[in-house]
């Protein structure tokens, strides 16, 4: 009878064991490219996805809201910084834009949308 019991707590204990979790790797290249291009600076990105469709560079005070957010962590000076607006266009229907700032002497990202 011990045999039994003991038997059956182990069949149970195997059945109820906790599924292992599957590593879930990113399938959408376009969601790959975004996490890779708000890390790397513009160089770097040039390097890794080729010549931009369209940059163009602005004051930060003639940019959208958002990026003059993004932005203000930093710099103050809204009237003499400048941004870079890029467009790479990936899939044809799914143009990746991305803004940087000129800082440290490198253009680094501050938002990436696709």
């Amino acid at each position: 009878m011990k045999i039994m019991f003991t038997l059956c707590i182990l069949v149970l204990s195997i059945a109820c064991e906790a599924p292992k979790k599957e590593k879930i790797t990113e399938t959408n290249p376009l969601r790959s490219s975004e996490k890779v291009l708000i890390k790397v600076t513009f160089s770097n990105a040039i390097h890794r996805y080729g010549e931009p469709q369209a940059e163009e560079k602005i004051k930060l005070n003639a940019a959208p809201k958002h990026i003059q957010e993004a932005a203000a962590t930093y710099t103050a000076n809204v009237d003499s910084t400048k941004v870079l607006h890029v467009l790479w266009n990936k899939l044809a229907q799914h143009p990746i834009s991305v803004w940087y700032i000129f800082k440290e002497n490198q253009w680094k990202p501050l938002h990436v949308s696709i």
